[in-house]
């Protein structure tokens, strides 16, 4: 799903499955909500760029890449979300983003649970962080090499 240019969209009850550059991809000042809905086997599950989104009782599960990826600026809610088995990190914020994470499961990724740079704003709370980082962490993640080359 592309949602764009001041575009509010709701997901509920749905399952996006084995998509290319991301599951839902929503940029440009667009508001994503998804709802005990399932983002599985992507290259990224939620890509977000200079937009809002909230992820309520929701799976994110087995990306190629990131679960979760911000780029810009970047507000948004997980809540209630299960993020495991991603080859990257389970989310990645960007340095302008606003994430305010609770009561999720954030198990089995690749790299970090949360990969926060300088400059990005996150609380953090309930939330369980189990065995990430169970490939090679040693380097950061990069921000921005997949969003310029795919706009």
């Amino acid at each position: 799903a592309f949602v764009c240019h001041s575009a509010s969209a709701s997901f509920t009850h749905c399952i996006f499955s084995r998509c290319v550059f991301a599951a839902i991809y929503s940029k440009d000042s667009a508001h994503v909500s998804l709802a005990h809905s399932s983002l599985l086997n992507s290259e990224v599950g939620l890509r977000i760029k200079h937009t809002s989104f909230a992820l309520n009782n929701s799976q994110i599960r087995a990306c190629t890449s990131n679960g979760i990826a911000l780029h810009g600026t970047v507000k948004g809610v997980i809540e209630n979300a299960n993020i495991t088995r991603c080859s990257g990190s389970a989310i990645l914020l960007s340095p302008a983003s606003e994430v305010l994470i609770t009561s999720s499961s954030i198990r089995n990724n690749g790299q970090y649970g949360i990969y926060a740079p300088s400059g990005a704003d996150f609380v953090c709370t309930g939330t369980e962080f189990a065995d990430n980082g169970v490939s090679d962490y040693s380097r950061p993640p990069p921000l921005h090499t997949s969003i310029t080359t795919k706009q």
